[in-house]
């Protein structure tokens, strides 16, 4: 495969359709047929079943993108490389981040950041994981925010917080009366789970305690802001940490304290490799006022 039935094949995976690829890369239905096909041909692959007008990808495709996915990375790195290049600007910072920032934190920092620094661009990209950290390591981040715990040699930490979880649902829930949520409370109630391992690096039964065997799991979704909107249409109680509701993220939506042991530590990492900027440390500062001023239950660890 070149470069250019990389580009049509992933363009396809992503839009499920060669009209929507076509749209995608604002050319031709015809042009996009014409290099799939190629790419069939030059590979000895079928990558997609065609079912009803649609594109369903085979399972050779599906390993296939994830390799294509991969690359298009660095090729994107390059593109915006070149861009920068041709087109330099006084000053540019890089963040990576996980998605609970930016409900309401993070936006509101850059705010602020852009007051004092107007002639800084910010590139801001949420990744979900534990990969946030690689981010710099590879130097396609200048700073990561993570809420995960960080154990590498070459990653260096800027800054450290904490922040407590809290229980959140709709004004006419039964538990918006209680003052404090504790782990018991949740036993017959509906829960809206997300994976707090994958973003806050707290195992289930951290959370939950001794509740974990006994609650009634109704929905599951994979962002804490998600089951944040699932709570507010009053589809049951979610657990999650008080920097996704900060700011008053979540009009109409019961926040309450959450009882129990654990919190989530989050921090500001860089590689050693590359000491932070000017610009870096803006942020940093930055982002110390707007925690302190947003996050309930939160401080400085």
């Amino acid at each position: 495969m070149n470069l250019r039935q990389m580009e049509v094949f992933r363009a396809v995976m992503l839009t499920g359709a060669v009209g929507r690829a076509a749209e995608f890369l604002h050319v031709s239905q015809p042009a996009v047929s014409k290099v799939l096909a190629s790419a069939e041909e030059r590979t000895g692959l079928r990558l997609f079943d065609r079912v009803k007008g649609r594109l369903i990808p085979t399972e050779d495709a599906k390993r296939l993108y994830a390799e294509v996915a991969h690359l298009w990375e660095k090729v994107e790195k390059i593109r915006m490389l070149s861009h920068d290049l041709a087109n330099p600007v006084s000053r540019r910072l890089s963040v990576v981040t996980s998605p609970s920032l930016g409900v309401s934190l993070l936006p509101r920092l850059i705010a602020d950041l852009q007051a004092q620094e107007p002639d800084l661009m910010t590139r801001v990209d949420f990744h979900v994981g534990g990969d946030l950290d690689q981010s710099v390591l590879d130097q396609n981040a200048d700073l990561a925010v993570t809420s995960l715990p960080i154990d590498h040699p070459n990653v260096s930490t800027l800054a450290r917080y904490e922040c407590a979880l809290v229980c959140v649902m709709h004004p006419d829930h039964p538990l918006a009366a209680k003052r404090v949520i504790v782990p018991a409370d949740l036993i017959g109630h509906k829960l809206i789970e997300f994976p707090h391992t994958l973003f806050y690096g707290l195992s289930q039964a951290q959370v939950y305690e001794k509740a974990l065997d006994r609650l009634d799991v109704s929905v599951e979704v994979h962002a804490s802001h998600s089951a944040c909107w699932f709570a507010s249409a009053g589809t049951g109680v979610a657990v999650v940490d008080a920097l996704t509701v900060a700011g008053d993220a979540f009009p109409g939506l019961v926040v309450k304290p959450y009882k129990v042991a654990a919190k989530v530590k989050v921090q500001i990492v860089h590689s050693m490799f590359c000491p932070p900027s000017r610009a870096g440390m803006s942020f940093v500062s930055a982002f110390d006022k707007r925690w302190k001023t947003m996050v309930k239950g939160a401080k400085a660890a």
